[in-house]
Protein backbone atom coordinates (compact mmCIF):
# COMPACT_ATOMS: atom_id res chain seq x y z
CA UNK A 1 0.00 0.00 0.00
CA UNK A 2 1.51 3.33 -1.04
CA UNK A 3 1.59 6.41 1.17
CA UNK A 4 2.60 10.05 0.67
CA UNK A 5 4.48 11.73 3.53
CA UNK A 6 4.58 15.53 3.68
CA UNK A 7 6.45 17.82 6.10
CA UNK A 8 4.32 18.96 9.04
CA UNK A 9 4.92 22.63 8.21
CA UNK A 10 2.78 22.22 5.11
CA UNK A 11 -0.81 23.18 5.85
CA UNK A 12 -3.44 22.64 3.22
CA UNK A 13 -5.20 25.84 2.22
CA UNK A 14 -8.43 26.35 0.27
CA UNK A 15 -7.72 26.51 -3.45
CA UNK A 16 -8.85 29.71 -5.14
CA UNK A 17 -10.02 29.14 -8.70
CA UNK A 18 -9.61 32.84 -9.49
CA UNK A 19 -11.81 33.32 -12.51
CA UNK A 20 -13.84 31.34 -14.99
CA UNK A 21 -11.65 29.32 -17.36
CA UNK A 22 -14.24 28.81 -20.06
CA UNK A 23 -18.00 29.16 -20.32
CA UNK A 24 -19.87 26.93 -22.76
CA UNK A 25 -23.51 27.17 -23.80
CA UNK A 26 -24.50 23.87 -25.37
CA UNK A 27 -27.71 21.87 -25.52
CA UNK A 28 -26.02 18.48 -25.14
CA UNK A 29 -23.29 17.03 -22.95
CA UNK A 30 -19.90 18.71 -22.70
CA UNK A 31 -16.49 17.18 -22.02
CA UNK A 32 -13.73 19.57 -20.96
CA UNK A 33 -10.21 18.18 -21.29
CA UNK A 34 -6.89 19.80 -20.40
CA UNK A 35 -3.72 19.43 -22.43
CA UNK A 36 -0.12 19.78 -21.20
CA UNK A 37 0.42 23.30 -22.47
CA UNK A 38 0.72 25.91 -19.75
CA UNK A 39 0.56 29.68 -19.87
CA UNK A 40 3.93 31.40 -19.54
CA UNK A 41 2.32 34.82 -19.14
CA UNK A 42 1.10 36.48 -15.97
CA UNK A 43 -2.12 37.83 -17.41
CA UNK A 44 -5.54 36.26 -17.79
CA UNK A 45 -7.51 36.46 -21.01
CA UNK A 46 -11.03 37.74 -20.41
CA UNK A 47 -12.91 38.06 -23.64
CA UNK A 48 -15.14 36.17 -26.04
CA UNK A 49 -13.21 33.92 -28.39
CA UNK A 50 -13.82 32.62 -31.89
CA UNK A 51 -11.16 29.95 -31.49
CA UNK A 52 -13.65 27.09 -31.28
CA UNK A 53 -12.68 24.55 -33.92
CA UNK A 54 -15.06 21.65 -34.73
CA UNK A 55 -13.33 18.27 -34.94
CA UNK A 56 -16.43 16.08 -35.26
CA UNK A 57 -20.12 16.80 -34.80
CA UNK A 58 -19.65 16.31 -31.06
CA UNK A 59 -16.03 17.32 -30.44
CA UNK A 60 -14.63 20.85 -30.50
CA UNK A 61 -11.18 22.21 -29.73
CA UNK A 62 -11.00 25.52 -27.84
CA UNK A 63 -7.73 27.39 -28.26
CA UNK A 64 -7.01 30.07 -25.69
CA UNK A 65 -4.49 32.88 -25.53
CA UNK A 66 -1.86 33.82 -28.08
CA UNK A 67 0.58 31.43 -29.72
CA UNK A 68 3.49 32.86 -27.77
CA UNK A 69 1.60 32.56 -24.53
CA UNK A 70 0.76 28.86 -24.87
CA UNK A 71 3.95 27.31 -26.19
CA UNK A 72 5.32 26.22 -22.81
CA UNK A 73 4.99 22.43 -22.66
CA UNK A 74 4.84 21.06 -19.14
CA UNK A 75 6.58 17.75 -18.48
CA UNK A 76 3.76 15.94 -16.70
CA UNK A 77 4.42 12.50 -15.24
CA UNK A 78 2.78 9.52 -16.92
CA UNK A 79 1.02 7.69 -14.11
CA UNK A 80 -0.82 4.39 -13.79
CA UNK A 81 -4.27 4.72 -12.21
CA UNK A 82 -5.74 1.61 -10.62
CA UNK A 83 -9.25 0.41 -11.54
CA UNK A 84 -9.80 0.21 -7.77
CA UNK A 85 -9.98 4.02 -7.83
CA UNK A 86 -12.72 4.05 -10.49
CA UNK A 87 -16.33 4.94 -9.73
CA UNK A 88 -18.56 1.88 -9.36
CA UNK A 89 -21.31 2.84 -11.79
CA UNK A 90 -21.71 0.87 -15.02
CA UNK A 91 -23.90 3.63 -16.45
CA UNK A 92 -20.96 6.04 -16.32
CA UNK A 93 -17.90 3.79 -16.54
CA UNK A 94 -19.28 0.78 -18.41
CA UNK A 95 -17.38 -2.47 -17.91
CA UNK A 96 -14.06 -0.70 -17.31
CA UNK A 97 -13.99 -1.55 -13.60
CA UNK A 98 -14.87 -5.22 -14.13
CA UNK A 99 -12.24 -5.51 -16.86
CA UNK A 100 -9.61 -4.68 -14.24
CA UNK A 101 -7.24 -2.96 -16.67
CA UNK A 102 -5.18 -0.05 -15.30
CA UNK A 103 -5.43 3.41 -16.84
CA UNK A 104 -2.69 5.65 -18.19
CA UNK A 105 -2.89 9.34 -17.40
CA UNK A 106 -0.61 12.25 -18.26
CA UNK A 107 -2.01 15.62 -17.34
CA UNK A 108 -3.22 17.66 -14.40
CA UNK A 109 -5.02 16.67 -11.24
CA UNK A 110 -8.15 18.44 -10.08
CA UNK A 111 -9.87 19.20 -6.81
CA UNK A 112 -13.59 19.56 -6.18
CA UNK A 113 -15.98 20.97 -3.63
CA UNK A 114 -16.80 18.12 -1.26
CA UNK A 115 -20.13 19.78 -0.42
CA UNK A 116 -21.33 19.88 -4.03
CA UNK A 117 -23.84 17.01 -4.43
CA UNK A 118 -23.86 17.37 -8.22
CA UNK A 119 -20.23 16.29 -8.70
CA UNK A 120 -18.99 12.71 -8.94
CA UNK A 121 -15.39 11.52 -8.68
CA UNK A 122 -14.95 9.11 -11.60
CA UNK A 123 -11.22 8.35 -11.41
CA UNK A 124 -8.84 9.42 -8.65
CA UNK A 125 -5.13 9.18 -8.05
CA UNK A 126 -3.50 6.76 -5.63
CA UNK A 127 -2.79 7.51 -1.97
CA UNK A 128 0.69 8.76 -2.93
CA UNK A 129 -0.41 11.07 -5.74
CA UNK A 130 -0.29 14.86 -5.58
CA UNK A 131 -0.57 17.84 -7.91
CA UNK A 132 2.11 20.50 -8.05
CA UNK A 133 3.99 22.69 -10.53
CA UNK A 134 5.82 20.25 -12.85
CA UNK A 135 8.62 22.78 -13.38
CA UNK A 136 9.53 22.84 -9.68
CA UNK A 137 12.07 20.23 -8.57
CA UNK A 138 11.12 20.43 -4.88
CA UNK A 139 7.90 21.20 -3.06
CA UNK A 140 7.95 24.67 -1.55
CA UNK A 141 4.29 24.76 -0.57
CA UNK A 142 1.50 22.31 0.08
CA UNK A 143 0.39 20.55 -3.12
CA UNK A 144 -2.86 21.64 -4.70
CA UNK A 145 -4.30 18.16 -4.23
CA UNK A 146 -3.05 15.17 -2.25
CA UNK A 147 -3.81 11.45 -2.26
CA UNK A 148 -7.17 10.19 -3.44
CA UNK A 149 -8.52 13.73 -3.38
CA UNK A 150 -6.52 14.16 -6.59
CA UNK A 151 -9.18 13.85 -9.26
CA UNK A 152 -8.16 12.69 -12.70
CA UNK A 153 -11.68 12.48 -14.14
CA UNK A 154 -14.90 13.87 -12.69
CA UNK A 155 -18.41 14.51 -13.96
CA UNK A 156 -21.26 16.84 -13.10
CA UNK A 157 -24.97 16.43 -13.70
CA UNK A 158 -26.78 19.73 -13.19
CA UNK A 159 -30.24 20.10 -11.72
CA UNK A 160 -31.64 20.41 -15.25
CA UNK A 161 -29.90 17.07 -16.07
CA UNK A 162 -27.24 18.71 -18.27
CA UNK A 163 -23.99 16.74 -18.08
CA UNK A 164 -20.36 17.83 -18.07
CA UNK A 165 -17.22 15.69 -17.96
CA UNK A 166 -13.88 17.03 -16.70
CA UNK A 167 -10.74 15.18 -17.78
CA UNK A 168 -7.33 16.48 -16.78
CA UNK A 169 -5.61 14.85 -19.75
CA UNK A 170 -6.33 15.06 -23.45
CA UNK A 171 -3.70 12.35 -23.84
CA UNK A 172 -6.10 10.02 -22.02
CA UNK A 173 -8.12 9.88 -25.26
CA UNK A 174 -5.11 9.30 -27.53
CA UNK A 175 -4.47 6.14 -29.56
CA UNK A 176 -1.02 6.05 -28.02
CA UNK A 177 -2.39 5.51 -24.50
CA UNK A 178 -5.28 3.36 -25.75
CA UNK A 179 -2.85 0.82 -27.21
CA UNK A 180 0.03 1.02 -24.74
CA UNK A 181 1.03 -2.04 -22.77
CA UNK A 182 1.56 -1.53 -19.04
CA UNK A 183 3.90 -2.95 -16.44
CA UNK A 184 3.37 -1.59 -12.95
CA UNK A 185 5.89 -1.41 -10.11
CA UNK A 186 4.51 -4.61 -8.57
CA UNK A 187 5.35 -6.53 -11.75
CA UNK A 188 1.79 -6.87 -13.08
CA UNK A 189 1.53 -6.64 -16.86
CA UNK A 190 -1.35 -5.66 -19.13
CA UNK A 191 -1.36 -5.92 -22.92
CA UNK A 192 -3.31 -2.66 -23.12
CA UNK A 193 -4.73 0.04 -20.89
CA UNK A 194 -8.36 0.47 -19.90
CA UNK A 195 -8.43 3.98 -21.38
CA UNK A 196 -10.40 3.14 -24.51
CA UNK A 197 -13.20 1.29 -22.75
CA UNK A 198 -13.56 4.02 -20.12
CA UNK A 199 -13.41 6.80 -22.73
CA UNK A 200 -16.24 5.22 -24.75
CA UNK A 201 -18.42 4.67 -21.68
CA UNK A 202 -17.75 8.16 -20.31
CA UNK A 203 -18.55 9.94 -23.57
CA UNK A 204 -21.68 7.82 -24.06
CA UNK A 205 -22.93 8.93 -20.66
CA UNK A 206 -22.00 12.60 -20.99
CA UNK A 207 -23.62 12.82 -24.44
CA UNK A 208 -26.78 11.17 -23.03
CA UNK A 209 -26.60 7.94 -24.96
CA UNK A 210 -27.54 6.14 -21.76
CA UNK A 211 -28.78 6.88 -18.28
CA UNK A 212 -31.69 9.04 -19.51
CA UNK A 213 -35.18 8.35 -18.13
CA UNK A 214 -38.67 9.51 -19.04
CA UNK A 215 -42.12 8.94 -17.52
CA UNK A 216 -45.29 8.71 -19.60
CA UNK A 217 -48.85 7.36 -19.59
CA UNK A 218 -49.54 8.31 -15.98
CA UNK A 219 -52.90 6.97 -14.81
CA UNK A 220 -54.70 6.55 -11.48
CA UNK A 221 -58.10 4.98 -10.83
CA UNK A 222 -60.34 3.16 -8.36
CA UNK A 223 -59.26 -0.44 -7.93
CA UNK A 224 -62.74 -1.97 -8.26
CA UNK A 225 -64.32 0.25 -10.90
CA UNK A 226 -61.08 0.90 -12.83
CA UNK A 227 -62.34 4.43 -13.51
CA UNK A 228 -60.84 7.78 -12.60
CA UNK A 229 -63.29 9.88 -10.55
CA UNK A 230 -63.27 13.66 -10.28
CA UNK A 231 -62.27 13.18 -6.64
CA UNK A 232 -61.47 10.29 -4.31
CA UNK A 233 -63.07 9.65 -0.95
CA UNK A 234 -61.32 8.57 2.21
CA UNK A 235 -60.30 4.91 2.45
CA UNK A 236 -60.74 4.28 -1.28
CA UNK A 237 -58.54 1.52 -2.69
CA UNK A 238 -56.76 3.00 -5.69
CA UNK A 239 -54.20 2.06 -8.33
CA UNK A 240 -51.48 4.29 -9.77
CA UNK A 241 -49.38 3.29 -12.76
CA UNK A 242 -46.85 4.92 -15.05
CA UNK A 243 -44.55 3.81 -17.88
CA UNK A 244 -40.81 4.35 -17.33
CA UNK A 245 -38.46 4.26 -20.34
CA UNK A 246 -34.67 4.37 -20.53
CA UNK A 247 -32.79 5.81 -23.52
CA UNK A 248 -30.07 3.42 -24.70
CA UNK A 249 -28.01 4.27 -27.79
CA UNK A 250 -30.74 5.93 -29.78
CA UNK A 251 -33.69 3.80 -28.63
CA UNK A 252 -36.21 4.05 -25.81
CA UNK A 253 -36.29 0.76 -23.92
CA UNK A 254 -38.44 -0.35 -20.94
CA UNK A 255 -36.78 0.60 -17.65
CA UNK A 256 -36.14 -2.44 -15.45
CA UNK A 257 -35.38 -0.74 -12.12
CA UNK A 258 -37.14 -2.13 -9.06
CA UNK A 259 -36.48 0.68 -6.57
CA UNK A 260 -38.88 3.40 -7.76
CA UNK A 261 -41.08 4.71 -4.95
CA UNK A 262 -44.42 6.52 -5.02
CA UNK A 263 -45.51 8.99 -2.35
CA UNK A 264 -49.06 10.20 -1.65
CA UNK A 265 -48.42 13.62 -0.18
CA UNK A 266 -50.42 16.30 1.57
CA UNK A 267 -47.62 18.55 2.89
CA UNK A 268 -46.03 15.36 4.27
CA UNK A 269 -46.20 11.86 2.77
CA UNK A 270 -49.18 9.87 4.06
CA UNK A 271 -48.22 6.87 1.93
CA UNK A 272 -44.82 5.77 0.63
CA UNK A 273 -44.59 2.51 -1.30
CA UNK A 274 -42.20 0.79 -3.71
CA UNK A 275 -43.78 0.25 -7.12
CA UNK A 276 -43.78 -3.10 -8.90
CA UNK A 277 -42.20 -3.16 -12.35
CA UNK A 278 -43.54 -5.30 -15.19
CA UNK A 279 -41.66 -4.52 -18.38
CA UNK A 280 -41.30 -0.84 -17.54
CA UNK A 281 -44.93 -0.53 -16.39
CA UNK A 282 -44.70 0.61 -12.76
CA UNK A 283 -47.69 0.13 -10.49
CA UNK A 284 -48.67 0.82 -6.90
CA UNK A 285 -51.88 -0.13 -5.07
CA UNK A 286 -52.85 1.33 -1.72
CA UNK A 287 -55.71 2.60 0.42
CA UNK A 288 -55.90 6.37 0.68
CA UNK A 289 -55.79 7.86 4.20
CA UNK A 290 -58.80 8.94 6.26
CA UNK A 291 -57.78 12.60 6.13
CA UNK A 292 -59.35 14.65 3.36
CA UNK A 293 -57.56 17.41 1.47
CA UNK A 294 -55.54 18.07 -1.68
CA UNK A 295 -52.92 15.40 -2.34
CA UNK A 296 -50.24 14.69 -4.90
CA UNK A 297 -48.91 11.46 -6.35
CA UNK A 298 -45.16 12.16 -6.33
CA UNK A 299 -42.31 10.22 -7.92
CA UNK A 300 -38.87 11.65 -7.15
CA UNK A 301 -36.31 9.24 -8.62
CA UNK A 302 -32.68 10.27 -8.23
CA UNK A 303 -29.98 7.62 -8.69
CA UNK A 304 -26.30 7.87 -9.66
CA UNK A 305 -25.91 7.67 -13.42
CA UNK A 306 -29.55 8.41 -14.26
CA UNK A 307 -31.21 11.70 -15.05
CA UNK A 308 -33.28 13.02 -12.17
CA UNK A 309 -36.94 12.23 -12.82
CA UNK A 310 -39.65 14.10 -10.91
CA UNK A 311 -43.39 13.74 -11.45
CA UNK A 312 -46.32 15.22 -9.47
CA UNK A 313 -50.03 14.60 -10.12
CA UNK A 314 -52.61 16.43 -7.99
CA UNK A 315 -55.92 14.93 -6.82
CA UNK A 316 -58.65 15.80 -4.32
CA UNK A 317 -59.61 13.54 -1.42
CA UNK A 318 -62.97 14.17 0.26
CA UNK A 319 -64.95 12.88 3.21
CA UNK A 320 -68.36 11.49 2.14
CA UNK A 321 -70.07 12.89 5.26
CA UNK A 322 -68.59 16.36 4.72
CA UNK A 323 -69.49 16.16 1.05
CA UNK A 324 -73.12 15.30 1.84
CA UNK A 325 -73.45 18.26 4.22
CA UNK A 326 -71.93 20.56 1.60
CA UNK A 327 -74.34 19.34 -1.08
CA UNK A 328 -77.37 19.97 1.19
CA UNK A 329 -76.07 23.43 2.01
CA UNK A 330 -75.63 24.29 -1.68
CA UNK A 331 -79.18 23.14 -2.42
Amino acid sequence: MDRLLLPTEFQQQPVSTGTTIVAVEYDGGVIIGADTRTSSGTFVMNRFTDKLTPITDRIFCLRSGSAADTQAIAQHTLIIASPDNLLSSELITGQAKKAGLPFLFRGIGMSSDLENPLLLDVLTGSSSSYTANPDEKTLTEYPTTVGKRTLLISVLQARNNARVGFVGSLDFFSNDLFQSSIQSNDGKKSAKSGNEELAIALTDWVFKQRGVLRARNIRHYLKKEKTTPSYYTIKNDIVFNVQFDEFVHGKWMPFNGTDVQLEFVRIDPFVRTTMTNKGGQLEAQFRVPDTYGIYKFIIDYNRIGYTHLFSATQVALQDLFTRAILNRHLK
